[in-house]
């Protein structure tokens, strides 16, 4: 603790004692201007109660009992106002969650944390160059940029990444699967077909017979297709290879539409397409989070504090 951190310290304790003081009487008490009072010499039989006779040993042990555990909450919040530090702008629109079990993980490919825009957030709030610091260890990482729309198979470009209200952002100790951080959207479980994400993709894609009835043109003549996409295909699931049995058309139109990048061509202008849901990684090969004991800050671009976690 600094000097400037120790007078602060102390004077906040002496502040909290004074408004005790103040709340029992203060200078109004008549204890304040009575003066010295003895009980004087009485004849036998006889007593004259002096000023505070009334006053029990067990009310003064209560007293000094609440006293203290004030103290110890006082000295508890200056502790954790100290470790907060100084607070961000963003304070209450952005929050880490109180979820801990992905940071607690001792395999870094499962280690994440999560941080979530709240309702007080009303514009989109940009996140790239934020950092997670480890008050423990001083461990930290900073979020890179990413991409809105992931295409595979391609060079993607990456800008900063913007928050919108309500947006979640589940932040991965590890190198991203597919080479960068994204934004999920309806097509994203293709991805998990050939890859392994934690926590895993929502499989929330379109229906292969869905698809199917709406962009093939031969749906309603071609049995052997219809048959196959709707028994044999499972959601968010590709066949690279299907059956010599079925037509070049069918088999044009699996390759082409359920895929990951033939969903995304298909849908992408949809206006339920984007999911709420970042997967941003920081491509660290070590943990960076303690399973007990520790305390994990947000910090904004300018090194101020969004939110602070401790468990």
């Amino acid at each position: 603790m600094t000097l400037r951190g120790d007078a602060m310290f102390f004077l906040g304790i002496l502040a909290f004692i004074f408004l005790i003081w103040l709340s029992t009487g203060g200078p109004s008490r008549p204890i304040s201007f009575a003066g010295p009072y003895l009980t004087p010499i009485t004849t036998t039989g006889d007593r004259s109660e002096a000023y505070g006779d009334h006053i029990t040993g067990e009310t003064i042990r209560e007293s000094l009992f609440n006293t203290q555990a004030d103290l110890q909450d006082l000295q508890e919040q200056l502790k954790d106002a100290k470790t907060f530090g100084e607070a961000s702008p963003y304070r209450g629109q952005v929050t880490l969650s109180r979820s801990t079990s992905g940071a607690r993980s001792s395999n870094v490919k499962e280690e994440y944390i999560a941080i979530q825009t709240t309702g007080r957030a009303e514009n989109d709030i940009y996140i790239s160059g934020w950092q997670l610091v480890s008050v423990a260890t001083g461990n930290h990482a900073t979020i890179p940029l990413g991409t809105k729309t992931l295409r595979t198979g391609q060079v993607n470009q990456t800008y900063p990444i913007a928050l919108s209200p309500g947006d979640v952002a589940i932040i991965s100790s590890s190198r991203s699967p597919v080479g960068l951080s994204f934004k999920e959207n309806m097509c994203s479980g293709y991805l998990e077909q050939n890859q392994t994400f934690e926590p895993g993709l929502r499989q929330s894609c379109p229906a292969p017979v869905d698809e199917l009835d709406r962009y093939y043109g031969n749906a309603l003549s071609d049995d052997k297709c219809y048959d196959f996409v709707s028994e044999e295909l499972d959601t968010c699931t590709t066949d690279s290879r299907p059956p010599s049995r079925l037509s070049s058309g069918c088999t044009s139109f699996i390759q082409d539409r359920l895929s990951y990048n033939g969903c995304v061509a298909t849908h992408q202008f949809d206006a339920d397409f984007s999911d709420d849901t970042w997967r941003i990684y920081v491509n660290g090969s070590r943990e960076l989070w303690k399973q007990e004991r520790e305390s994990i800050k947000l910090l904004d671009a300018q090194g101020k504090t969004v939110d602070l976690i401790t468990y």
